[in-house]
């Protein structure tokens, strides 16, 4: 839908800022690069202030300019708000809740509380994007999703913490598997066997390479997979061992978890975080307490 006459120009300001150039975000924007330069003389005009300056074949924000977009950013979320709820209302919908997350929470829990929500209000629609930190972060700062799910603690002052728990790392193994019968491991134990790790981007995959090290002990590992399903799948029919969290676990492949004495692995936090000046919609706020719920029963089992 075209956006009115009054919200074009934040648009304009929007994809300038972003792409960095005029000839570039005319070309986005299907429009003349004249006209494009004119909605923006206009408003610097109007406003008395240089809102991009020229840095060798680009531009950039000016403070003015970065003040501006914050403004415009406001403007276009509080008008994209009403139109969505006026028509979830015309419709009888509630709207879409939108997600960001890592993988661990992004093919266990998330989905758990999805198909909860969805039993109750099958009119909500879900998108979920699942990726590493630096990816969903940056979903979360183009306003392309409406929070994230994280293992680590995102650093950007943009940010407000929804919700935060303690998520250590556990050891998962197949039931029957001979570490099974012992109710808390050592890492000397662990190390008895070879380790099926995730990607590298991972928080687990940083902090197992940590512990070991700090207990000059060798970690064996020739098989490396960035999906749980796969991950899972392996350990149910071998001895390898992986890693996981109660807060995060769905029993779908015959494992089981064991806690680990290691101070390292205690360490981590499952947070959630949305953008100061993006509010939660009445569906997104439903679902997180979901969410919470479904980590919540995770916990005391």
């Amino acid at each position: 839908m075209a956006l009115p006459g009054h919200l074009r120009v934040y648009h304009y300001i929007k994809v300038i800022a972003r792409v960095g150039s005029f000839s570039a975000a005319a070309g986005e924007l299907n429009i003349a690069v004249s006209a494009l330069s004119r909605w923006v003389n206009n408003v610097e005009a109007d406003l008395g202030a240089a809102l991009f300056r020229r840095m060798g074949r680009g531009l950039e924000l000016t403070e003015a300019g970065q003040a501006y977009l914050e403004h415009a950013n406001l403007m276009l979320d509080s008008d994209k708000t009403i139109r969505d709820r006026l028509q979830q209302l015309a419709r009888g919908e509630w709207g879409t809740v939108k997600i960001a997350s890592v993988e661990g929470a992004g093919e266990t829990i998330v989905p758990a509380a999805i198909a909860e929500i969805c039993k109750e209000y099958p009119q909500i629609d879900f998108e979920l994007e699942i990726g590493n930190p630096d990816i969903n972060l940056k979903h979360l700062l183009n306003r392309d999703v409406d929070f994230g799910l994280f293992l680590n603690q995102p650093q950007d002052a943009n940010l407000s913490l929804v919700f935060e728990y303690p998520a250590p790392i556990s050891v998962e193994m197949r039931e029957g598997h001979p570490l099974s019968g012992k109710k808390n491991l050592t890492m000397r134990d662990v190390a008895q066997y070879p380790i099926l790790l995730p990607s590298k981007d991972t928080s687990i995959y940083q902090m197992v390479h940590l512990a070991f090290s700090a207990e000059k002990l060798t970690l064996q590992s020739n098989v490396k997979s960035n999906s749980i399903l796969s991950q899972r799948q392996i350990i149910s029919e071998t001895d390898y061992l992986s890693f996981g969290s109660k807060l995060l676990y769905v029993n779908w492949a015959r494992t089981t978890l064991r806690p680990i004495k290691n101070d390292i692995l205690k360490q981590r936090k499952l947070s959630c975080y949305r953008l100061k000046d993006h509010p939660l919609s009445s569906a997104t706020q439903l679902f997180i307490q979901s969410l919470r719920k479904q980590i919540e029963l995770n916990v005391s089992q």
